[in-house]
């Protein structure tokens, strides 16, 4: 008699129809064409479409979803066939019966989600709520970046380089909330590309990427002399992405430099260098020798030396492959 009420209450738990429904979670292609499937109770989505709506629910049921919108106006509905053992669904990682059911595309907003668990024959048994919003609008900000001088030294947003404080974004702003900024290079001749996080502050509504540190600049620009797509990409809380870029030149390390001459007051004339040399005035003038492609005005592309803060070049004679004084 005990084995038998065992054995009733064993086949009561597995195979009565259980009296719930859940929504579990979400599938769709989002704004940028890429598939996703994300977990209830998750609220922020950007489905580019139709909205696939996964529930789960005992075998035997069948499962009502209606869609509210902020003013609690119905604005979709419909009603599922009964659950049964074909209805066996997977959904990241995890196996449970239940039911798919499609929304037609639905416009920016706050909605309410009802899984109501029907029976076969569409009595109501339970009822599962979740908000979610519907934002299918990128962040958005300038499209001019806003580039800050290091150190009184050289550079602009044309061309990068160890005067280069920070480069920044302004006027950023979302309907919902940017959740993260990323600074990106992609060296154009070999596609190599870079990543640094960016600083969001929100009080002045600006993205900043700080580049006064060496190594992050080598880090981010990793072959010198050479021209980038840089650029920022902010996504909010729902994962659209706002990608705004230009393509600037990068000299972040400093030519090598041999001191060649130094001028003698005594003798009014350049004599050539030698460590340990008296020189008869102070401050002292010398020349160095450098390669000629290492000042900008012998660069097609503007990169090198220019004369700034004090420096003043000249090209006083040829020394073979290009190294010149001045």
């Amino acid at each position: 008699m005990n084995r038998l009420l065992i054995a009733f209450g064993i086949w009561i738990s597995v195979f009565s129809p259980a009296a719930f429904a859940a929504i579990e979670g979400f599938s769709f292609t989002d704004t940028l064409g890429q598939p996703k499937l994300i977990d209830a109770p998750h609220e922020q989505l950007n489905p580019n479409d139709a909205l696939d709506i996964i529930i789960s629910a005992g075998l035997d049921r069948k499962i009502r979803l209606t869609i509210l919108n902020e003013s609690g106006v119905q604005v979709h509905q419909a009603t599922s066939g009964v659950v049964s053992i074909p209805d066996r669904l997977t959904f990241n990682g995890r196996d449970f019966y239940g039911k798919t059911l499609t929304t037609s595309p639905l416009p920016d907003g706050t909605y309410t989600i009802q899984a109501a668990l029907l029976s076969a024959g569409e009595e109501q048994l339970d009822l599962w709520e979740q908000a979610i919003t519907i934002d299918t609008t990128a962040p958005t900000a300038n499209s001019e970046f806003e580039w800050t001088q290091y150190a009184g030294l050289g550079g602009s947003i044309e061309m990068i380089g160890t005067g280069t404080y920070s480069i920044a974004l302004t006027n950023v702003a979302d309907e919902n909330q940017v959740e993260s900024a990323t600074f990106y290079t992609v060296h154009l001749a070999s596609g190599v590309r870079q990543t640094n996080a960016a600083t969001l502050d929100i009080g002045t509504a600006k993205v900043t990427v700080d580049l006064r540190n060496t190594a992050r600049q080598q880090a981010l620009f990793p072959i010198d002399d050479s021209e980038y797509e840089i650029g920022f990409e902010l996504e909010d809380a729902a994962g659209n992405v706002l990608t705004v870029s230009r393509n600037s030149f990068a000299d972040i390390v400093y030519p090598t430099t041999t001191i060649s001459d130094v001028y003698d007051e005594d003798s009014a004339a350049w004599q050539p260098y030698t460590s340990g040399m008296v020189v008869n005035q102070n401050p002292t003038i010398f020349r160095v020798k450098l390669a000629t492609t290492d000042l900008a005005s012998e660069n097609p592309d503007g990169i090198g030396i220019v004369t700034k803060g004090g420096w003043s070049f000249e090209i006083v004679g040829n020394f073979g492959q290009n190294i010149d004084h001045f």
